[in-house]
Order: structure tokens, then C-alpha cells, then sequence
């Protein structure tokens, strides 16, 4: 498979478009690891095109096309302004193109009809902590905003040269639009955040608006997997925007022709066996290939009657094929371990001596010290506490030794407060009765005296102190 070859684009492309659960932990953007994930998505299409009945190959007709030119524009790291100029010069009624503008974190889509122009945008990565928040996938409407403006105007050369230089531009200065971090009181670039897509999304969607109107468009809704990582890395890994844009431009566009979303299923479905096919001529490791296999086979079978007979037999082969290497390798395995356990053990070759002999070349010092200082008498410190003892309940606020006034005039005399409080709290009543002494003159009171009339005898009351 073209552009597959090198180790690091198969991988790039696996992490991407399969997304194993073992992903980097660092960005792993390069230029020419697009430029393939590209390519294979290209030679998936036109072989699937292929495949088709005649009769059905006008729904899948303008893909081709659009990831031919798409993969052009991107032959250097930044947009062509003059491939983008002749990508639409060469537009056909139905044809479609896609642009990632990677500076601004946004994605433009042309669609040329009889008499109008539509031209729809959208954000593409989402800001890292919408990832981070979220749990689970993404839930995304596509496209965002849709202008259509009349074939007239975008026919017109100048148009085409200024919005072709616009593009371009965006595409290489992120302007005002990147992420930023306050340190320090100040602002900073964020480089390791999304830019803001505005000057696509809002600032080119006025512009053609001024040239046409709102356009009514069929919008699509996805569950997008994404995720950021990094561990001792200067950006994290985010799945690649290419790769979004790239599954929105075939999606909206399969969509809208077919009026379903069975054709871009089927044709996800042979992008991904195709992928596993090229993988099993590597080396790659077994869990791998397993995961891709299963998820492949995942695919199919959530097409159900939907997917065409030649999809159900490649996907079958390629699948039966994985299966064979995987046992292969597996039976590899169990042929060496069965050989590792019948061989011969010959005590003769261990060295006993040898092998636990050790040299501490550095750590004699070390070593020095340790023992001194365990041949040394450690010194024990006896504990004195300096607190005075605590003085719960009414007893022992009866003895002069421990009285109330002792232990307020100590460094503790919140501890006594609180001692104090409590036995108020629990103990009036006993310390009440041995304290208080009530004498009544000298004769006793009569029985009933409450409900007599005479006049009720005099009473005193002496109040003994502790100290009596």
C-alpha cells in the first residue's frame, strides 16, 4: 500500500484511525505520516470504487475526486494557494472539496451545484479541556455554519485568487486566535491548546454572506473519539484533524447523495480491512493486529444486511488471514516454551562463588558509618510531661491541692475552663446537695405546709465553704 511503507506512518495511521486503547503520550504530528494516512484513505476509495456495481457507482462518483485534490493541497506542510486556485477552477456541478486550515483549528468544505456555491465550516480538534471534561466520545453536529453564494461569483477569477490567498494565509498564522495562559499576571501562547477557528467559522462566513445568504444544508451528528496525553513531552497527542476532516467531508457528502449513512459505513468498513490487510506483511505485535481484527469485524457486522456481498467476502478474507498469522505466531510460542522445558539442566555450569560475590567499590564509607553508629549508645529520653492533670468531675474541685484557682493560673487554663464547664454541666446537682445546708428555724415543718394558711417559718441558709 502506498505510503505505508515506513513503520512510523503504519503506526501513525493505526493510532489514528483505529485508536488502540495503548496510545502516545506525545504529538506525533509529521508531515509526511499525514501526507500517507492521505494517501491510504485515497487508494482505500478508489479500490472500493472499484468494487461497485456500475449501476451504483455514481453515489460514491465525486470521492474519489475530493480526496485526490485534498491530498494534493497538502503536499507541502502548508496550504497551496495556487493548488487551491486550480482545485477550483477544476470543479465540476456535484463536485466537492475539503481544506484543513490547521493555524486556525478549522476546516472549509466547497460544494459546487447548478446554479450555487455552498461553502460550509466547522472547528475541528475541540479545546483540551471539552476533551478532558467529557466523558466518553464527543457528541458533534457538522457542518457549522453553511453560506451559499451565487455560481457567478465564485466563477470569477479575482475570487478565486483572494480567497485562495486568504486560505493560504490562515492556514500558516494562527493571528490572535491561539490559545493563551496568564503566568505572571501576562498572557502567554498556549501552544499546547487548540487555536479559536474564528476567522473561518464567523470572519470568512460574514465575508460570503455579504455575496449570498444562509444556506439550508442537511447536518450530520457524530460521536467523536478524541483524547489528550502527554507524559514528559512539550504537546500532548490529539487524534489527527486530517483524519476528521477527512471522515466529515466523505460522510456529509455520502450522506446527502445517498440519504443515508449506509455507504459511508461500508466504505469505513473496507478502509479498515484494507488497513489490517497492508499491517499483516509487518512485523507489528500481535495485540495489534488482534485489536484491529476485532474492530474490523465489529464494523461489518453493525452493517448487518446493509453491506454489499463483495464487502462481507474481503472482509472475511482479510479477517480469516489475521486469524492464521495470529495462531502462527502463537503456536511459535508454545513450540519454544515445550522446547525450553525438555532441555537439559547441568548443574556443572552454575559458579555459586561467583554469582554471589558482589563489589562495592563506592560504598565502603557508607558502610563504615552504618556500623558505628549502631555500636553507639543511643540516648532515651524520659518522658516528663509538663501538663498539669486534668480535673474531671466535682471531687477534685474540693481539694485545695488541684483547686479550680491553680489550675486557672497554669498554662492550661483553657483545658480547666473546659474541665470546669463540664462538671457544671454533669455534677451541680451532688456538689449542690453537699454544699448547701438548709436549716430550718427550730421547729420541723408541719405535714402539708404548703396547703396551710399559717404563715410559713423563717428559713436561713449558711453556705459551708470547702475548706470547713
Amino acid at each position: 500500500m502506498v505510503g505505508l511503507e515506513s513503520s512510523q506512518s503504519l503506526l501513525f495511521t493505526i493510532n489514528h484511525v483505529f485508536m488502540p486503547p495503548q496510545l502516545p503520550q506525545e504529538d506525533d504530528f509529521k508531515h509526511e505520516r499525514e501526507q500517507a494516512l492521505c494517501q491510504s484513505v485515497l487508494d482505500a476509495a478508489e479500490e472500493f470504487h472499484s468494487h461497485l456495481p456500475i449501476n451504483e457507482r455514481h453515489s460514491f462518483g465525486p470521492i474519489p475526486k475530493l480526496l485526490q485534490h485534498f491530498s494534493t493541497a497538502r503536499r507541502t506542510e502548508d496550504l497551496s494557494r495556487d493548488q487551491i486556485v486550480r482545485s477550483m477552477k477544476d470543479m465540476q456541478s456535484g463536485d466537492v472539496l475539503g481544506f484543513l486550515i490547521r493555524a486556525q483549528n478549522a476546516a472549509v468544505i466547497i460544494r459546487k451545484e447548478a446554479t450555487m456555491v455552498i461553502f460550509e465550516s466547522f472547528e475541528v480538534s475541540p479545546p483540551d479541556e471539552v476533551v478532558l471534561e467529557t466523558k466518553g466520545r464527543i457528541v458533534r453536529s457538522f457542518p457549522e455554519p453553511a453560506i451559499q453564494i451565487p455560481i457567478e461569483v465564485f466563477q470569477d477569477a479575482k475570487f478565486q485568487t483572494e480567497l485562495a490567498r486568504f486560505l493560504a494565509a490562515m492556514d500558516n498564522d494562527p493571528l490572535d486566535s491561539a490559545a493563551v495562559t496568564i503566568k505572571a499576571g501576562s498572557e502567554n501562547p498556549e501552544v499546547r491548546d487548540t487555536p479559536h477557528p474564528r476567522y473561518i467559522t464567523q470572519l470568512l462566513t460574514e465575508i460570503l454572506r455579504g455575496m449570498g445568504e444562509v444556506a439550508e444544508v442537511p447536518r450530520i451528528v457524530k460521536r467523536i473519539a478524541d483524547d489528550v496525553l502527554w507524559q514528559n513531552a512539550f504537546k500532548p497527542w490529539r487524534r489527527s484533524p486530517t483524519w476528521l476532516v477527512l471522515r466529515v467531508a466523505l460522510q456529509t457528502t455520502l450522506f446527502r447523495i445517498n440519504e443515508g449513512h449506509a455507504m459511508y459505513k461500508a466504505f469505513i468498513t473496507f478502509l479498515h480491512a484494507r488497513m489490517l490487510k497492508s499491517c499483516l506483511q509487518s512485523d507489528l505485535p500481535s495485540h495489534l493486529i488482534d485489536f484491529m481484527r476485532k474492530k474490523t469485524a465489529r464494523r461489518l457486522f453493525k452493517l448487518g444486511s446493509s453491506a454489499p456481498s463483495f464487502l462481507l467476502e474481503y472482509v472475511d478474507e482479510v479477517v480469516n488471514e489475521s486469524e492464521t498469522l495470529l495462531q502462527g505466531r502463537w503456536s511459535e510460542v508454545q513450540k519454544e516454551q515445550a522446547t525450553s522445558l525438555t532441555s537439559t539442566w547441568d548443574p556443572t555450569t552454575l559458579h555459586p562463588a561467583a554469582d554471589t560475590e558482589l563489589t562495592l567499590s563506592n560504598s565502603r564509607e557508607y558502610l563504615i558509618q552504618a556500623l558505628q553508629e549502631h555500636d553507639q549508645e543511643k540516648s532515651v529520653k524520659v518522658f516528663d510531661p509538663k501538663l498539669r492533670p486534668r480535673l474531671l468531675g466535682v471531687e477534685n474541685f474540693k481539694s485545695p491541692a488541684d483547686s479550680l484557682e491553680a489550675a486557672f493560673k497554669s498554662n492550661d487554663h483553657i483545658v480547666a475552663l473546659a474541665d470546669f464547664e463540664q462538671a457544671v454541666l454533669t455534677d451541680l446537682e451532688d456538689w449542690a446537695s453537699d454544699v448547701v445546708v438548709m436549716v430550718i428555724g427550730t421547729n420541723p415543718l408541719p405535714p402539708a405546709w404548703s396547703c396551710t394558711s399559717k404563715p410559713l417559718p423563717k428559713c436561713t441558709m449558711t453556705i459551708r465553704s470547702s475548706s470547713q
